[in-house]
């Protein structure tokens, strides 16, 4: 015979923990999942995506998830709009000769994980002589976020 209060407590024992499982595994995964970057983040993206585009005269996008990841990821890390000049023009110079070379003048390779070994590899003598300045960039950026 079938004793029904045990199967309906085992039930509601079985309901909860099950509950408390969900609620465990959404905060954890509330954890772990990327934040989205925020607006101020993205206007700086746009302004990295757009001097690349200029300096190495490609087309690329700065909507693009790839893009906003790996330049996102080092605006996070702490480099500035001039380290990102600065790898840009050394890459530009060092590859942009070589047709093999050139492809990989593109956010994925140059804003990727090895950004900090192309930085250290930057001839400061030429780095000092760039036609950006931080108030060029801050102009930029300001005149983006008034133009919404």
């Amino acid at each position: 015979m079938i004793n029904y209060d045990k199967v309906i407590s085992y039930i509601r024992t079985t309901r909860r923990n099950l509950e408390r499982l969900e609620k465990l595994l959404c905060e954890e995964y509330a954890e772990t999942r990327p934040a989205e970057p925020d607006d101020g983040i993205l206007v700086k993206v746009k302004t990295v995506i757009d001097m690349l585009n200029r300096e190495c005269g490609t087309r690329y996008s700065a909507a693009s998830k790839a893009n906003v990841r790996h330049v996102a990821a080092r605006i996070k890390e702490g480099y500035t709009f001039d380290d990102f000049v600065a790898v840009v023009r050394d890459r530009k110079e060092k590859w942009g000769g070589d047709p093999k070379m050139r492809e990989y003048l593109r956010p994925e390779t140059l804003f990727g994980s090895k950004f900090d070994s192309y930085l250290g590899c930057v001839d400061d003598s030429r780095v000092t002589n760039r036609s950006y300045s931080s108030n060029d960039v801050e102009r930029e950026l300001l005149e983006r976020m008034m133009a919404r």
